[in-house]
């Protein structure tokens, strides 16, 4: 049995559109009590930088016997706006609701 960490959200550093993410291991138990190392078979290593947007992320985990197991999570990393850019949008929405 694989379990990954639960969907992880990350805010981008003030003023750029990239965010550092890093996460844990999946966990790994197989019967055989044999230690098994997940592979990772989709998305980026964890401990990088990622642009704004969406990744999604999966293990694999093969046993001795090749029996297979996977598990997936989604890192999603979303902008940072500083006070000002907000209140002009907030200005602009506002002006636009009396058109």
């Amino acid at each position: 049995m694989i379990s990954c960490p639960a969907d992880i959200e990350e805010r981008s550093r003030e003023g750029e559109n990239v965010a550092y993410v890093s996460w844990p291991s999946p966990s790994v138990a197989d019967n055989s009590g044999i230690s098994i190392e997940p592979q990772l078979t989709a998305g980026q290593e964890p401990g990088n930088d990622f642009v704004i947007g969406e990744y999604l992320i999966t293990y694999v985990a093969v046993d001795e016997a090749e029996n297979e197991n996977s598990c997936s999570f989604t890192v999603y990393v979303k902008g940072r706006f500083n006070q000002s850019i907000n209140q002009s949008i907030n200005q602009y929405v506002e002006i636009q609701a009396y058109i």
